[in-house]
């Protein structure tokens, strides 16, 4: 048997899933330009929550309130920032009176009103293959719109104030901390070979408890998923730690 979605002839998920969505979408294809879009995103040396971050920031899938609007009869749509506009992607991100501080304070950028989050940020791509940016600057701004993003989930979720200051505040802590490790250069003579970990199902019956952590500056937190041997989800919890 031959699977021929494949030069190798092997079956694989991604082939089958790429099938898929072609199907579901009467055979579109990702155009050349988002491919080189998502190539270069890939690559940024960002850390991984921040690349699947701005994947979401391309194709606009951030979860904002306008989205909610045909689910949530008679909810609270405005922007958690400025109260005045109805929340998008683009007001978030981009065009909120306190984000432009942040933009213009952080890294002296006017942020457009006319435009598009999505159309923006590919444009920022095309410049780069342009050479007009360079991939440090997109790093930098992908950090700020992550920062941005960051603490609107903490004004909504957590009910934490948030101001101009305390935005500039903690992007200039991922900032610095980019900036520190883009200038180390990896150690050849002591690297270790990085090895591809799999889970691995309890005995059948059982159940499984992953768990994994952050920690910066004073917090931090952790989190746990519990799955049975058969792979499926039982549980899951995070714990945030007490600033001390």
């Amino acid at each position: 048997m031959v699977w021929t979605l494949e030069k190798s002839g092997k079956f694989t998920m991604k082939s089958s899933y790429k099938k898929m969505y072609e199907e579901k979408n009467n055979n579109a294809v990702v155009a050349p330009r988002m491919k080189s879009i998502f190539k270069k995103l890939w690559k940024l040396p960002l850390l991984r929550r921040i690349n699947q971050f701005l994947r979401k920031y391309v194709k606009n899938f951030l979860p904002t309130r306008d989205k909610l609007s045909y689910a949530i009869q008679k909810g609270d749509y405005s922007c958690p920032f400025c109260s005045q506009m109805i929340e998008t992607a683009s007001h978030c991100i981009l065009n909120c009176s306190m984000v432009k501080l942040v933009w213009f304070g952080l890294l002296s950028i006017h942020t457009p009103d006319n435009i598009n989050l999505e159309d923006w940020i590919c444009s920022l791509f095309d410049n780069i293959q342009a050479g007009h940016i360079t991939e440090d600057e997109i790093c930098k701004i992908t950090i700020v719109s992550w920062c941005i993003w960051t603490q609107r989930y903490d004004t909504i979720f957590k009910e934490i104030s948030s101001t101009a200051d305390i935005i500039i505040q903690n992007c200039r802590k991922f900032l610095a901390e980019y900036i520190e490790m883009s200038h180390k250069k990896p150690n050849s003579a002591n690297g270790k070979n990085r090895y591809n970990l799999h889970w691995s199902p309890p005995p059948a019956g059982g159940f499984t408890i992953n768990y994994d952590g952050s920690y910066l500056s004073n917090s931090g937190s952790i989190s746990l998923i519990m799955c049975d041997f058969a792979g499926y989800h039982k549980g899951s919890r995070c714990i945030y730690l007490v600033e001390s």
